[in-house]
């Protein structure tokens, strides 16, 4: 007597359960409860700068045309916690260090300090970039993962500007927090990964930050990484006469560790 065709199609349902459950497990690498990232970034800086005194506004200076500032390469720093199931939460910090020295090309006023022109003009920007988020993998499978990210990026910046031979020196504060949604996924294909992100917000004449990289990543073994990639950042913060617009873009290069 032969078997039932219904049966033949139970044991074949059977069979296909470990395949289908394999397929829902996440890939090797993504297996971590900290993930600490080390990056190494070559961008190009661009941008404007303001700084007023009470209510006298000051001057809106180019960085590249008016300060003279020069492009640097930045370390960076990233780390994910994973809370367990989907859920994560993120930090990073990318400091920010930039001078120019320049014989200003203008006359300008700077947090209501007069800076004339044909003069050595010296600066010097320093600060850094903060950003937490918690990060959730809406889809997640052998192939990798995409989630959807809320959080907030903080801008905070200190600019010295010095005319050594007029004797005339300003500092300022410029501060620019943002909250951000955004979308990160990653795609595994054997040892190769590809990676992308994209977050940003407006809150009106306040703050508007985007923040877009991609990258590729050879895994040596599950738990080490080393990769390349780019990164495009445009943050821009008003606080009543203080203004800064920056646009930092370039290479990287990352080095991951998955614990």
């Amino acid at each position: 007597m032969g078997i039932p065709l219904r049966t033949h199609l139970l044991a074949a349902a059977l069979l296909s359960v470990p395949t289908l459950v394999r397929s829902q497990e996440m890939a090797p690498p993504e297996h971590y409860k900290l993930r600490l990232e080390y990056v190494r970034w070559f961008p190009s800086l661009t941008g404007e700068l303001q700084k007023g005194a009470g209510d006298v506004p000051g001057t809106l200076v180019d960085l590249k045309d008016d300060l003279g500032i020069e492009d640097h390469s930045s370390n960076e720093l990233k780390a994910v916690l994973r809370l367990g199931g989907r859920a994560k939460l993120r930090a990073a910090y990318t400091p920010l260090d930039y001078d120019g020295d320049v014989i200003a090309s203008r006359p300008f006023l700077f947090d209501g300090t007069f800076f004339r022109k044909d003069a050595q003009t010296v600066t010097s920007l320093k600060g850094a970039l903060w950003s937490g988020d918690f990060g959730f993998d809406v889809l997640r499978g052998g192939w990798g993962y995409l989630g959807l990210l809320v959080g907030a990026r903080v801008l905070d910046v200190d600019a010295v500007i010095v005319q050594p031979t007029e004797g005339r020196r300003e500092t300022g504060t410029l501060q620019a927090p943002v909250p951000v949604l955004g979308v990160s996924g990653r795609l595994y294909v054997g040892r190769i990964s590809l990676s992308a992100e994209i977050s940003g917000l407006t809150i009106g004449s306040r703050g508007t930050l985007y923040d877009a990289e991609g990258h590729a990543r050879y895994h040596l073994t599950d738990r080490l990484a080393v990769g390349g990639g780019f990164r495009l950042l445009s943050v821009r913060g008003e606080d009543g006469n203080d203004f800064i617009k920056l646009r930092d873009q370039g290479a990287r290069v990352v080095l991951e560790l998955s614990l």
